[in-house]
């Protein structure tokens, strides 16, 4: 069973995207992958939202709805989230 469908999360793999970095002074082609007759898109650099999902993902672990209107630093706040995407998000915030 996929780790997502555990915690309840539906993975849109339209969406999902396939980042290849090679080692340095290596070359190796880019992997092809595909998951459940989906195949992921290989791009050069990823885009990036402001913010992210984490607060979202958080937000539904930790049972807080839109409807409560907390901010998203607060979110992570209160997840006691101290990682390098969390630190990321809360510089761009």
């Amino acid at each position: 069973m996929l780790t997502s469908k555990l915690v309840f999360l539906n993975v849109s793999l339209d969406k999902t995207e396939l980042l290849h970095q090679p080692a340095p002074n290596t070359q190796s082609p880019a992997p092809s992958i595909v998951i459940h007759d989906t195949p992921l898109a290989n791009v050069e650099h990823f885009r990036t939202h402001k913010a992210g999902a984490l607060p979202y993902m958080l937000s539904f672990i930790l049972k807080i709805y839109w409807q409560d209107r907390i901010p998203k630093l607060e979110v992570l706040e209160r997840a006691y989230s101290s990682g390098i995407e969390c630190m990321l998000i809360k510089a761009q915030l």
